[in-house]
């Protein structure tokens, strides 16, 4: 599977949406806390904003769009893309994300180990609405990850993508980072 990045909610404002995923993490994971602020440009104006698991190393990778990638603070047991699309490029509406995930889904069945219970899961906050996926390869290669999870969400109407990949289906990685981007706001 070739596992590659594509390129009644409560309105919280932002340090109230802090404390809210900090709760959240200690609550779900607990030893876990806030280290730092990522912030991501919309080509097409604004910023997303992601606070981010302490201990997560943070770089960029060269793309045509802006691409944060987010790794274990030793090793590469996972690995966290977000992009943020192009003006023009990206859905822009809940029914685009939709379609846009059921066209990415049907190409990744093909080399999924679980591909008949692959379902389309819903990702939403306070500004953020989307929709993802996880399924697992059913012959990666040595340098490839086995555990995928891609998706598409709306934060405050721009459109991100995002890749987890992790080689150990405990979820742990995917269940942060899925919190980080729930709790993501434009700015």
């Amino acid at each position: 599977m070739a596992l590659h990045p594509t390129g009644p909610a409560l309105a919280l404002n932002g340090l109230s949406r802090r404390r809210t995923l900090a709760s959240a993490l200690i609550a779900l994971f607990p030893g876990t806390a806030l280290a730092i602020e990522a912030r991501l440009p919309f080509a097409s104006g604004g910023t997303l904003v992601m606070d981010v698991p302490d201990g997560w190393r943070q770089g960029s990778q060269r793309a045509k769009t802006p691409t944060m990638v987010f790794k274990p603070p030793v090793g590469e047991a996972f690995m966290v893309l977000v992009s943020t699309f192009l003006p023009r490029t990206g859905p822009t509406t809940p029914a685009a994300v939709r379609k846009l995930m059921e066209a990415t889904l049907a190409q990744a069945r093909p080399n999924a180990e679980d591909a008949d219970r692959i379902t389309l899961k819903e990702i939403s906050g306070a500004s953020v609405h989307g929709l993802y996926f996880s399924a697992t390869d059913k012959a990666p290669k040595a340098s490839e990850y086995k555990y995928l999870t891609q998706g598409v969400f709306l934060a405050g109407g721009r459109p991100a993508a995002f890749t987890i990949l992790t080689n150990d289906d405990s979820r742990y990685a995917a269940g942060l980072a899925l919190l980080m981007f729930s709790t993501a706001h434009r700015a």
